[in-house]
């Protein structure tokens, strides 16, 4: 909550819980576009200046700090498997139930170094990440209701493209 309330204070966004809510309510139905788009807009008013030794970790706090003011999911950072360690993973707790649980592998390009290639190359590493640690994690393996998304930013905009798992 912190995290967000910074960002949103330093940036002068305003701070609009009802619009995260709907964000993480979109998700519960297997719609992840209102969320990420939420997103999306707060790194398009970033200045320059602000994406000076910017990488995916400022994301993925900025993605973590939005979703964890719900308490609708649990969201390990970096979550340890024996392939490697996951971007973000937005698992129902226990005393929840939801049909739609959520893993990510986000990877970020600066503008100047973003040539088709180079996104090409980003969406397939994640991908490949993403099969590797469900292939390795048996709680993730058998989940049913656990969709994949590679996270690809370049820059400020956002290329999503689901993992068939």
């Amino acid at each position: 909550e912190y995290f967000a309330w910074l960002i949103t204070e330093r940036e002068n966004l305003p701070y609009n819980e009802d619009k995260i809510r709907e964000g993480v309510r979109a998700m519960l139905r297997g719609n992840i576009q209102p969320f990420m788009k939420m997103v999306e807009d707060v790194l398009n008013i970033l200045s320059n200046r602000d994406y000076q030794n910017f990488d995916e970790k400022y994301i993925k706090v900025l993605i973590i700090a939005y979703i964890i003011q719900t308490n609708t999911y649990y969201t390990p950072s970096e979550r340890e498997t024996p392939a490697g360690y996951i971007d973000l993973l937005f698992i129902a707790p226990t005393d929840k139930k939801t049909d739609y649980e959520y893993i990510f592998e986000l990877k970020y390009l600066k503008k100047s170094d973003a040539s088709e290639q180079k996104i090409i190359q980003a969406k397939q590493e994640a991908k490949t990440q993403i099969l590797q640690y469900v292939q390795a994690d048996p709680t993730l393996r058998n989940r049913k209701s656990l969709y994949a998304f590679t996270l690809v930013f370049v820059k400020n905009k956002l290329l999503i493209d689901p993992v068939e798992l």
